[in-house]
């Protein structure tokens, strides 16, 4: 368990060092999906630290004894996120053939999050002025990919997007994926978290199996409570304890491995040292 820990946060550092290497070469003022990149590091950085702070273990203000709980079941929930977030980025970043399908993504990652917003009900009249202006950024979003589709997109590869939002109002963007026929995008569709492990990772079954037991343990289910109940105070909560931080290395490998393709950094763990180079590419 110590190992483990020791590896993980062994991961968090070198995840950090990257993006400080990274973050002393872009243009913060030259390109949006670079400002979006930065974010989400940052985002994955926080994210980590402090799901490793939670297996220092929380002090109960009510407890006399002075005693720290290792809270498994809040660190599930944050390496929820850190999973979705590692699917997310790579459907973005990674994935694309071509700045046109990584344009297309982009946008329909941006639209259905501004849709979230557009659905909400009994919006505080201050915010009035800004729902409208996110409602025509949805249009000029949905306009770039029409110019796209002259572009890249066939008839039915249009359709299949247009299906895509309409039909998605509400729900998160989890991952989209195009069927080509060579260059050519002719049809597409949404992806589920429990399902892009295999299409985007290459993972076997038990990454489906570990996504599932993020979200039982995040949900407010009576068996996640029961769980809770039983578990808590025998060995299986540290076998738990113990998948959550081989999951948590597992995304952070992908992570960084995906980060450090998309911006041509190289790694180098020597004895301590963590090296992180910017490779020229011609």
């Amino acid at each position: 368990m110590h190992t483990l820990y020791s590896d993980a946060h062994r991961k968090v550092e070198i995840l950090d060092k990257v993006r400080s290497v990274w973050c002393n070469h872009i243009n913060y003022d030259s390109l949006v999906s670079d400002r979006l990149q930065l974010t989400i590091v940052n985002m994955m950085v926080l994210r980590a630290l402090s799901l490793l702070k939670l297996f220092e273990g929380v002090k109960v203000p009510s407890c006399k004894e002075d005693i720290l709980v290792v809270d498994v079941e809040s660190a599930f929930t944050l390496l929820r996120g850190i999973y979705e977030q590692t699917i997310v980025f790579h459907n973005l970043f990674v994935y694309p053939e071509t700045d046109e399908e990584k344009k297309i993504l982009l946008n329909l990652w941006k639209i259905k999050g501004l849709l979230n917003r557009q659905n909400l009900k009994n919006m505080p009249q201050e915010f009035e002025e800004k729902v409208k202006r996110e409602a025509d950024e949805i249009s000029m979003l949905k306009s770039e990919i029409r110019e796209l589709s002259e572009q890249v997109l066939s008839p039915s590869g249009y359709k299949a997007i247009e299906d895509y939002i309409e039909k998605c109002k509400g729900t998160l963007f989890s991952g989209y994926i195009f069927h080509k026929d060579g260059a050519l995008i002719n049809g597409g569709e949404s992806i589920s978290f429990t399902r892009a492990p295999k299409v985007f990772l290459h993972c076997d079954e038990l990454n489906v199996v570990l996504y599932r037991l993020l979200s039982l343990h995040s949900h407010p289910s009576y068996i996640s409570v029961v769980q809770f109940q039983e578990v808590r105070p025998t060995n299986d909560y540290w076998e738990y304890a113990i998948l959550l931080l081989r999951g948590f290395c597992l995304m952070m490998d992908f992570f960084i491995s995906d980060f450090c393709l998309y911006e041509n950094l190289k790694v180098d763990v020597v004895s301590d040292e963590i090296r992180v180079y910017k490779i020229n590419v011609i």
